[in-house]
């Protein structure tokens, strides 16, 4: 709950501070200036990702197995598959001017959660304005790339399993075929082989 309050006080406060605007056909100009700082300074919830075991592709459960060995962008292959439409739910973020680190639930409108995500994205490798984007949006990363026509490479991918996802929290596990969470690790570069992100993604 006060996870969703400090994010609630973060949304305000950027709607009125975005409230003056200078337009032009193709260009929106934003008064307010990122500082850079941290939105949530700690991780009020957060998934104990150095608790994970690396197992093999082989030993995923069926239910996951397609899911995290495709290669390409979880929340759209979710969408296509399971027929629905997901969101961001930040659970906390970070950003240190070069790296922004979040997680992240992927939820439908029933608040079952399909996936959960920690991201670290490579401020660096990115022009200022979709800084800013990457840093204020709640639009998934890979949306983002998609959009402005950045075609990432997908390397080191390695799988891995955890003991425990969500405990507590007012959401529901979509997957309810075995008490394992299966997870990929991956990084993204560019074309160029600059590094963009490094991503854990989980099943719940």
């Amino acid at each position: 709950m006060l996870c969703r309050y400090v994010h609630l006080i973060w949304q305000l406060a950027c709607n009125n501070a975005e409230m003056l605007i200078m337009g032009r056909a193709n260009s929106v100009v934003i008064s307010r200036q990122p500082d850079m700082t941290p939105l949530l300074e700690e991780p009020c919830i957060d998934v104990d990702w150095d608790s994970a075991i690396q197992v093999k592709s082989g030993d995923i459960c069926a239910c996951s197995k397609d899911a995290l060995t495709h290669d390409g962008y979880m929340t759209g292959y979710m969408e296509k598959r399971r027929g629905c439409v997901l969101r961001i739910e930040r659970l906390w973020q970070q950003c240190s001017g070069r790296l922004l680190t979040r997680t992240i639930l992927l939820l439908d409108h029933q608040r079952c959660c399909h996936v959960v995500a920690r991201i670290s994205i490579v401020l660096k490798s990115f022009p200022p304005t979709l800084k800013r984007y990457l840093v204020e949006s709640d639009v998934p990363f890979g949306s983002v790339l998609y959009d402005a026509g950045i075609r990432p490479i997908f390397l080191r991918r390695r799988y891995f399993v955890l003991p425990e996802v969500l405990p507590g929290m007012a959401v529901h596990p979509y997957r309810k075929c075995c008490s394992h969470f299966f997870g990929r690790f991956h990084e993204m570069t560019d074309q160029e082989g600059n590094l963009l992100a490094s991503i854990h993604e989980v099943l719940p």
